[in-house]
């Protein structure tokens, strides 16, 4: 969604791109394709990496460790964050909010099913497992619409999705937000959504952070090119209005300051993945 957005904010003034800006959805594996197609690309500024989360957690969570960040990718920007909310029908006599969620599936272990996009709904499953003593059923999808539709259907329980998913169904009355899962609430646009925290779990926070990586080889002054240009296409009214429309927090990092940020990431889940076998 974001990347065609940066598509649509291009084709409407040529000045911020010389050159067509094109998105290849690449599906499958839970993102794995993707990061395998761009780390192999050719490091020439031309193929670029739409990234969230998943990409810290693909290499330890499904022995993948040949596409961790360090040894694959190059950072260019990083420009917003989210938070990822657990989401349910309203019309669902078995669960309202997330205490009696936690109850419930406490004492139907196995039962609820819950969908998800990526491997950090795994790392969050795997953590209320952990923590809660909850046996959620994930269900993977493809894209965030088809989880909101899924679940307004009654066809999963619950799903794992960012705001942009889910709001159109919230403010029709069909889907409630019963947490976020961060270390704080985020009260500008969530107030009243809680966290795991404030119930006494530690479960691991998940907030979607968004940017953009090249291939390693990828030579620093092409990489700063990038940046410049991308750089330019949020800093457009256009996309700040579209941030602001699907709950998105600003969030710019350089090149320099994203790449230690993706190291960090790095680090962080593999000592997490490395502990749960143990």
């Amino acid at each position: 969604m974001v990347s065609r957005k940066f598509v649509e904010i291009v084709k409407q003034d040529s000045d911020l791109l010389s050159v067509n800006l094109n998105v290849e959805n690449i599906t499958g594996a839970n993102c794995i394709a993707a990061c395998e197609s761009v780390k192999a690309a050719d490091p020439d500024g031309y193929t670029l990496l739409f990234v969230t989360a998943n990409l810290s957690t693909i290499p330890w969570s499904t022995d993948r460790d040949d596409l961790n960040y360090a040894d694959s990718f190059k950072a260019v920007i990083s420009f917003s964050t989210e938070p990822l909310l657990l989401t349910i029908r309203v019309d669902d006599e078995r669960f309202s909010d997330f205490e009696s969620f936690v109850a419930y599936a406490q004492e139907h272990p196995g039962e609820v099913t819950i969908a998800g996009g990526g491997t950090t709904e795994s790392v969050v499953v795997e953590s209320m497992a952990n923590e809660i003593g909850i046996d959620l059923d994930l269900v993977m999808y493809d894209g965030g619409s088809e989880m909101a539709a899924a679940l307004a259907g009654g066809h999963i329980d619950a799903m794992f999705g960012s705001p942009s998913d889910v709001i159109s169904y919230v403010e029709a009355g069909q889907l409630a937000n019963i947490a976020v899962i961060s270390d704080e609430r985020y009260e500008e646009d969530f107030p009243d959504v809680p966290t795991p925290s404030e119930f006494g779990y530690d479960v691991v926070s998940a907030d979607q952070w968004r940017g953009l990586v090249v291939p390693k080889d990828t030579p620093d002054d092409i990489v700063e090119e990038l940046y410049e240009i991308f750089y330019n296409i949020t800093q457009t009214d256009e996309f700040a209005e579209f941030l602001e429309l699907n709950c998105m927090t600003p969030s710019y990092m350089n090149p320099e300051e994203f790449d230690a940020f993706l190291l960090e990431q790095d680090e962080l889940y593999k000592e997490y993945f490395s502990s749960l076998e143990e």
